[in-house]
């Protein structure tokens, strides 16, 4: 029978392996790609807690989700997938899917944003988010919530700029965006609405 002491160590053990765990990760994301292509089988997941609120409603801070670790795979227009972005894993929506432009692309945005995130090489995807947690339960992920009118004229008329950019060059395509992020305040303005735009 553990003691109360002997509990209290390895609740203080297994906090260490995690934050120990978090750095590794941290100082080279690159290395949760290399993690997830190890641990790659069929009908395999991974949980994660989502921080940020650019999901909005779909997946609040806080939320457990589940992500897929099948193989790699082609990902269609509204599935949500956890990718990895600079130094963060990004949960975002799939809006659009390479087509005319160089394959291994997707253009992804979060529910709760007009902007779409700089576009996503296929080998920076981790996997599918196939759950959330609700209530202690694991439900699908929801669609996306219908946007506000502004929201709605203005995303896919950025979206389709994107796109066309994207299919002449990837990198023009991740400047054009950078771009409208850094604008993004003046739009607002010309358009008279606050946001929410997203975030670079």
């Amino acid at each position: 029978m553990n003691t109360s002491a002997e509990r209290a160590e390895g609740t203080s053990s297994h906090a260490h392996l995690v934050e120990a765990a978090r750095r590794f990760f941290q100082e080279n994301p690159a290395r949760i790609l290399t993690v997830a292509s190890a641990l790659r089988a069929p009908n395999r997941t991974i949980e994660s807690t989502v921080l940020g609120g650019s999901m909005g409603a779909t997946m609040r801070a806080g939320s457990r989700i589940r992500i897929e670790l099948g193989r790699p795979r082609r990902y269609d227009p509204g599935e949500v997938i956890a990718f990895v972005a600079g130094e963060h894993v990004v949960v975002h929506r799939v809006v659009r899917r390479a087509r005319r432009w160089p394959d291994g692309y997707v253009l992804t945005r979060g529910d709760a944003t007009v902007l779409p995130d700089q576009p996503v090489g296929t080998d920076r995807v981790l996997g599918a988010v196939t759950a959330i947690q609700q209530g202690g339960s694991w439900v699908p992920v929801e669609c996306r919530p219908r946007p506000s009118l502004r929201a709605r004229v203005v995303a896919p008329i950025v979206l389709g700029l994107v796109a066309c950019v994207l299919r002449a060059s990837p990198g023009a395509a991740a400047v054009l965006v950078t771009l409208l992020y850094r604008g993004r305040l003046r739009l607002a303005a010309i358009l008279g609405h606050p946001g929410p735009w997203g975030a670079p």
